[in-house]
């Protein structure tokens, strides 16, 4: 199946939610690959750590809304991706003038995507039970 009948084929939400997601990974690369001569110096180091948790939350949060994936694998496999793709940038940052990459960055860019994969578990988990699909759910099972 070629590319454009693959985004052809995708509903217009759902199609949105991946074009959202493409846009925030777009800022991300832009923001990070930036010279160091337009970016403002941090003096305070809890500051840079929380700004990259929270790109890299909200990157994974988009990316398991666009997928629509409640598995904890998929939670797993979402961190892996956004925790690849930001130590990745912390490599690439070393060739950008007036940049270097951070391992302490690259460790703050994989707690992000994984408490947002954490956090939208835990919701599909209790929005299934509250449904009755789940464990503890409303729903009885053929075995009561």
């Amino acid at each position: 199946m070629s590319i454009r009948r693959w985004a052809v084929s995708i509903p217009a939400r759902p199609r949105a939610r991946w074009w959202a997601l493409a846009v925030w990974i777009a800022a991300v690369l832009a923001l990070s690959l930036l010279p160091g001569a337009y970016v403002p110096r941090v003096r305070v180091e809890w500051i840079s750590a929380s700004a990259h948790i929270v790109m890299y939350a909200i990157m994974a949060a988009l990316a398991l809304r666009a997928a629509e994936w409640p598995c904890p694998t998929c939670g797993v496999v979402v961190t892996v991706a956004c925790g690849a793709l930001g130590a990745v940038l912390e490599v690439v940052q070393e060739l950008v003038p007036g940049r270097y990459g951070d391992p302490l960055d690259a460790l703050a860019n994989i707690i992000g995507a994984a408490v947002a994969s954490f956090v939208w578990l835990a919701l599909a988990m209790r929005t299934r039970r509250l449904a009755g699909g789940g464990p503890g759910g409303g729903a009885s099972s053929p075995d009561d």
